[in-house]
């Protein structure tokens, strides 16, 4: 018999909001909460699907498999909400998770680090204006524009005519009269 390594200690800790990241922000489960797809108590389903799945990983003493975790999420999603999962993000999950367990048994936080920081910072998210900023200062520091045409700003300061157009299909709606 093999030596199952175990989550313990500050590994155990950031599984744990690991997991509990992943099934939060997971759309399917969601909004099967909120439209009840379990019925009155479809969130109190909700939380005994992930205290289940956590143990599936804690309790197991097989390897653990991610076709073996996807058909255990599934089955609970079909029974608790009668939910089937089309979309392929059953397998996404599966996958995450297993990644953030195995990340976590070597002591490497970095998967759990973005909801950690997301869950501490209200305004970690960006603005659709500082999202859109921190592109265009991309696009020009990646020099896909000549720096000499852009002015402080962000306009063309030349005819632009050298930088090469993306070729546009002959069945382009768009197609100047």
């Amino acid at each position: 018999m093999v030596n199952r390594r175990v989550l313990q200690g500050e590994s155990l800790k950031a599984f744990n909001e690991g997991i509990d990241y992943v099934f939060n922000h997971w759309d399917a489960l969601q909004n099967s909460i909120y439209y009840h797809r379990g019925g009155d108590n479809s969130h109190l389903k909700a939380k005994r699907l992930i205290d289940d799945v956590r143990d599936w990983f804690i309790q197991s003493n097989d390897p653990l498999h991610i076709d073996d975790l996807k058909g255990f999420i599934n089955e609970r999603l079909l029974v608790d909400f009668n939910l089937q999962i089309a979309d392929g993000s059953d397998e996404h999950i599966a996958v995450e998770l297993m990644v953030t367990h195995e990340d976590c048994l070597n002591g490497n936080f970095m998967t759990i680090e973005f909801p950690r920081e997301a869950n501490r910072n209200p305004n970690f998210y960006p603005s659709m204006e500082e999202f859109i900023n921190s592109c265009n200062e991309s696009i020009i520091e990646d020099d896909l524009y000549p720096s000499e045409c852009i002015t402080k700003d962000d306009t063309c300061s030349c005819d632009c005519e050298d930088i090469a157009e993306p070729e546009s299909s002959s069945d382009s709606v768009n197609k100047p009269n």
